[in-house]
C-alpha cells in the first residue's frame, strides 16, 4: 500500500546500527529490564521493537524458552512478522507471534482451563460471529425492558465487561445493572452449547493468570521476554495480565506504543494505562521524539489538533504541504476533486505511484462514495471498511497471498512461497495428524505450482483450490465455522451478482497492496502505515467529531484525526462540504472544528 521496501535481509546487528545514530531508539535497543517505548508517529517504533525482539531471541534467550510478541489484531501481527523474518526471525514453536486473544486461547486457554474451575466447558469452541449476534440480542430482549436498539447498547456491554474485571466488585452491579444483566445471560447462553467469544479469551486468561500461582510461572518459564505492540489499544485485561507477570520477577515485559494514538476506546481501550506501566517501579522508559516520516507543516498541524504538549521533531527540513478544499455540493463534489484534481496532481511528483496515495475517512458510506467514483473512472482500488467487497480475516487476507504468488510475486521475494506456507501452518495449528498435514502441505505447493496465471477468472481459481487444499483447511481451523462463513462469503461474491464477479486472480493478489491501485481505509484502519500523500475525506462537523459526542468523544476524535494526519510523508489535503446529511435530514454544521483550528494556525 504504500512504497515498496527492499526486502533485502540484515541481521539485527546491522538493523542496530542503525539505531545507533538516535539516542532514544539506542537507549530502548540497549535497556536490559522491563521497558516501555513511548513512540509517537513516524518514529521508528516497530524497527525498534523487532531488532531488540531478535537480540534478545538471539542472545539471552536458549531453546526451548523463546518470546512472545503480542500485538492488538491481526494485521499488526502479520507485518510484524515481515519485519521480524527480515531480520531472520521466523514464527515457531519458541516464538508466538500475534493478537491478545490468541495468546490466551493457545497459551492458557486450552492446555489448562480444564484443570480449574474457570466457568469454561472442558473443550471450548469459539461462538460465530452470527451466535454472538444472536445471544446478545436474546439476552439484551429478556434483560433490557422495552424497546432498545441494540447497535447504541452494544458500547454500554462491550465497555462495562472490558472495564469492569472484577464480577464480585460491587462496580458490576452499581456502574451499570443493566449492562451487567445483559452480559451475564449472554454468557450463559454461549455456555450451554460449549462456546466462548473472543473476549472470554482475555477475561478467563487474565483470570487463570490471577488465581493460579504455577500457571504463571509455567508462563514466565516459556516466554522469559513478553514484548507488546500498540499496548495503549489493549485494555484493561492485557495490563491487569502483564502486571500478573510483572510480579513473577522472571518475566520481562517489552512495551511499545503511543496513547496521543489511542483511537479505540468504544472498544474498551484506555491510553492512560501505557503511562501506568512506564511510571512503576522497576519499568525504565524513554520516548522517541524524532520523526523520520513527515514533513514540518505536518507535524506541526498534526499537533494543533492533538492540543498536547509534545517535542517531536521532524528530520525532514522540507515544509510539507497541508491543503484545505472545500466542496459545499458534498461528498460526490469531494470524490470528483479528489479523483480529477488531487489525484492527478499528486502522481505528477516523479516516481509517485498510484499505491502511495491513500483517501482517509470516518465511516464505510463516505468510503462507499469515494469508491463507486473508482468504479465509474475503471480505477483500481483496495478498500478496508465494513463495505468492503468481502470480509477480511486471517484466512482471506492468506488467499489474498496465495493470490499475489500465482499473479506473478512467485518471480519476487515480496511474498515468498516459504511464507505462504508458514501462515497455512498457523491456519491449521491444531487437529491434524502430521502425515495429513504433510499431504496437503503438498497440494498446496502443487495447486500453487500450476495455477501461476494472474488473468484467470478469480472464482475458477478459487472454486479449484478449495477443492483441492480449502475444504481440508477449514476441518482443522482452530476458528473453523467463522472461517468456513468468512470463505464461503468470499466464494459468494465471486457468482452472479457478487461484488468481486469480474476480478481475476490478479484482483485479488492486489489486495496485499500494490503500486497501482488507489487505498481507500477508514482512520481507524491506517495506524502503522504510511504514504506519501493523505486525503481525509469528509471532514465535516458531524462525521468528526461525531454528534453528541461528549468531552471524552471528542478527545478520541482528536487523536483520530491526528493518527490520519500522521499517516502522510508529503502532503495531506483535508475535503468537506460544511455539512452532512443525518436521518433523512441535511445539518449545515461546517466544516471540522479540527479544520478551523488548522485553518486558523496558519
Amino acid at each position: 500500500m504504500s512504497k515498496a521496501e527492499s526486502h533485502r535481509h540484515q541481521s539485527y546487528l546491522e538493523a542496530a546500527e542503525e539505531l545507533r545514530p538516535n539516542p532514544e531508539q539506542w537507549e530502548a535497543y540497549e535497556s536490559t529490564g522491563n521497558f516501555v517505548v513511548l513512540a509517537g508517529p513516524g518514529s521508528g517504533k516497530t524497527k525498534v521493537l523487532t531488532t531488540k525482539l531478535a537480540r534478545i531471541l538471539s542472545e539471552d534467550i536458549s531453546e526451548p524458552r523463546g518470546i512472545a510478541c503480542i500485538t492488538f489484531n491481526n494485521e499488526c501481527a502479520r507485518e510484524l512478522r515481515t519485519r521480524l523474518g527480515s531480520l531472520g526471525v521466523k514464527e515457531r514453536q519458541n516464538v508466538f507471534i500475534g493478537t491478545i486473544h490468541s495468546f490466551c486461547l493457545q497459551h492458557l486457554i486450552k492446555p489448562f482451563s480444564h484443570l480449574v474451575e474457570a466457568g469454561l466447558p472442558k473443550d471450548p469452541k469459539v461462538a460465530t460471529q452470527a451466535r454472538q449476534r444472536h445471544d446478545f440480542l436474546v439476552a439484551l430482549e429478556e434483560c433490557v425492558p422495552g424497546p432498545t436498539p441494540p447497535d447504541e447498547f452494544r458500547p454500554r456491554f462491550d465497555r462495562h465487561r472490558r472495564g469492569v474485571l472484577d464480577r464480585s466488585s460491587s462496580e458490576w452491579k452499581e456502574l451499570d445493572e443493566e449492562a451487567a444483566a445483559v452480559i451475564e445471560r449472554y454468557e450463559e447462553l454461549l455456555r450451554a452449547d460449549c462456546l466462548i467469544d473472543f473476549d472470554d479469551m482475555v477475561l478467563v486468561g487474565r483470570q487463570l493468570l490471577q488465581n493460579l500461582d504455577w500457571l504463571r510461572k509455567v508462563i514466565s518459564a516459556k516466554f522469559p521476554a513478553v514484548f507488546i505492540d500498540e499496548y495503549q489499544d489493549l485494555g484493561p485485561a492485557l495490563h491487569e495480565i502483564v502486571k500478573l507477570l510483572l510480579a513473577t520477577e522472571s518475566t520481562r515485559i517489552i512495551a511499545v506504543g503511543d496513547p496521543d494514538q489511542s483511537i479505540y476506546g468504544f472498544q474498551g481501550a484506555q491510553p492512560d494505562l501505557l503511562y501506568e506501566l512506564a511510571d512503576m517501579d522497576g519499568v525504565g522508559s524513554v520516548r522517541l521524539k524524532l520523526n523520520y516520516r513527515s514533513r514540518r507543516a505536518i507535524v506541526r498541524g498534526a499537533l494543533t489538533v492533538l492540543q498536547e504538549q509534545r517535542d517531536y521533531e521532524p528530520t525532514s527540513s522540507e515544509e510539507g504541504l497541508v491543503y484545505f478544499v472545500e466542496c459545499p455540493l458534498g461528498l460526490e463534489q469531494e470524490a470528483a476533486v479528489i479523483l480529477e484534481q488531487i489525484l492527478p496532481a499528486a502522481l505528477a511528483a516523479p516516481q509517485r505511484e498510484l499505491g502511495d496515495v491513500v483517501v482517509l475517512y470516518n465511516d464505510r458510506n463516505v468510503g462507499s462514495v469515494i469508491a463507486r467514483a473508482c468504479r465509474e473512472k475503471g480505477m483500481r482500488y483496495i478498500r478496508i471498511d465494513a463495505g468492503g467487497p468481502y470480509p477480511r480475516a486471517p484466512t482471506t487476507r492468506w488467499l489474498e497471498e496465495c493470490a499475489a504468488w500465482c499473479a506473478g510475486e512467485w518471480q519476487s521475494e515480496r511474498i515468498p512461497l516459504s511464507s505462504i506456507i508458514r501462515r497455512w501452518r498457523t491456519l491449521t495449528r491444531s487437529r491434524i495428524a502430521e502425515g495429513d498435514r504433510r499431504q496437503i502441505e503438498i497440494d498446496l505447493v502443487y495447486f500453487l505450482m500450476t495455477h501461476r496465471d494472474g488473468g484467470a477468472p478469480v472464482g475458477t481459481w478459487l472454486g479449484a483450490l478449495n477443492d483441492s487444499v480449502l475444504n481440508r483447511l477449514l476441518e482443522t481451523s482452530e476458528f473453523q465455522e467463522d472461517e468456513a462463513e468468512t470463505l464461503r462469503l468470499l466464494l459468494e461474491a465471486t457468482k452472479g451478482g457478487g461484488t468481486i464477479v469480474d476480478w481475476t486472480v490478479s484482483d485479488l493478489g492486489v489486495q496485499t497492496g500494490s503500486a497501482d491501485v488507489l487505498n481507500l481505509m477508514t482512520l481507524h484502519s491506517c495506524k502503522g502505515l504510511e504514504f506519501d500523500v493523505v486525503v481525509m475525506m469528509g471532514m465535516d462537523e458531524g462525521r468528526i467529531p461525531p454528534y453528541r459526542a461528549g468531552p471524552g468523544g471528542v478527545r478520541e476524535s482528536r487523536r483520530l484525526f491526528y493518527v490520519g494526519m500522521t499517516r502522510a510523508r508529503h502532503e495531506v489535503h483535508l475535503t468537506y462540504s460544511g455539512f452532512t446529511v443525518n436521518r433523512g435530514g441535511r445539518w449545515d454544521n461546517g466544516p471540522s472544528r479540527f479544520v478551523l483550528e488548522l485553518q486558523e494556525a496558519r
